[in-house]
């Protein structure tokens, strides 16, 4: 692991949870709380869900983040935090599937799958929520890093057969957590399977 990402991890350790996740999870219309925190990081946005009541699986690529995740869940007992990447995670049926800025890294040409083996995971009434870089990203087309993109049009075609309830489309600069300048062009989607 790259000393860029370590570091990026030791600088999230005092980044709470994502006020988005508060919304999400009153979206979830399943009383089962069961969820997937997809590129966890160290942890944050999981230590929300379980204080929230969730059953959570933490996955990240990174060994250092799950290694932090596993010292900060130890006393936890519905918090399972596992090292998988996109490729090889299992997919366990959820009410929430979680993806906060992580999608960024899923390799393109596995993205499609990803997004639909997640969407295929939820409960009837559960939700998928996922960060997703548009064409207009500083980071697209970069050749430094291995960066997936999407369009409005890709989110609509994932969410067919599911409840489109938002996409936020979002362009502007702006800095990294690791005071990099970049351009900023995201799409979060919020997509519910029907009951």
């Amino acid at each position: 692991m790259s000393g860029e990402w370590i570091e990026y991890h030791q600088k999230t350790l005092v980044v709470p949870h994502r006020p988005l996740l508060e919304e999400v999870i009153h979206k979830v219309q399943t009383p089962i709380k069961k969820a997937v925190d997809a590129g966890c990081g160290t942890g944050a946005d999981a230590a929300y869900l379980a204080a929230q009541g969730f059953d959570v699986v933490a996955f990240d690529s990174s060994q250092s983040a799950i290694n932090t995740c596993r010292a900060r869940f130890a006393e936890s007992n519905n918090v399972k935090c596992v090292n998988h990447c996109f490729s090889t995670f299992y997919f366990p049926p959820c009410s929430l599937f979680w993806a906060s800025q992580s999608l960024y890294f899923c390799p393109l040409e596995n993205l499609t799958t990803f997004v639909q083996k997640a969407l295929t995971s939820l409960l009837p009434g559960g939700v998928f929520t996922a960060d997703f870089l548009g064409q207009r990203d500083t980071w697209v087309g970069s050749e430094e890093k291995s960066i997936s993109f999407c369009q409005q049009s890709d989110i609509h075609n994932w969410s067919e057969l599911y409840e489109l309830l938002q996409i936020r489309e979002t362009e502007e600069d702006g800095t990294t957590i690791m005071g990099q300048t970049k351009h900023w062009h995201t799409l979060t989607a919020v997509i519910r399977k029907p009951l």
